[in-house]
């Protein structure tokens, strides 16, 4: 091998080592960047979570006190009225996006509210919404 062979093999290979490192040091960056993400993300989920179990609670708190005044008003049943009031809310609104031409928001013909109806006013006598 020559000499010009052997510093044209160095020149190769010395330009492959800077790729490799310039590659490396991008890697490296998207590396800790993601890791970062990742990090922000983590901490972010876990805010959620939080804030999923403060709302379940202040919704059964809720649905405790709607019920305890819904007793003290006379409505004496065995199942939770609160619900009861909650789905035939739902109900009447689905009604009245259908009356004004909007679509419900399940995108369902008609079906998941004719099963609200009948849940909401099983064993509750007349309802007020009708």
């Amino acid at each position: 091998m020559d000499l010009s062979n052997v510093l044209r093999t160095i020149a190769e290979l010395s330009s492959r080592a800077v790729r490799a490192d310039r590659d490396q040091q991008r890697r490296s960056h998207d590396h800790r960047s993601t890791r970062e993400a990742l990090r922000q993300a983590t901490a972010d989920l876990e805010e959620v979570a939080k804030l999923a179990d403060v709302l379940y609670r202040t919704s059964q708190r809720m649905g405790a006190v709607i019920d305890y005044l819904l007793k003290k008003r006379g409505a004496n049943s065995q199942e939770p009225e609160s619900l009861k009031i909650i789905m035939s809310h739902v109900l009447h609104e689905l009604e009245n996006q259908r009356e004004e031409g909007g679509e419900s928001p399940s995108g369902n013909n008609g079906q998941q509210r004719s099963q609200m109806a009948q849940a909401t006013r099983s064993d509750s006598g007349p309802s007020k919404d009708a």
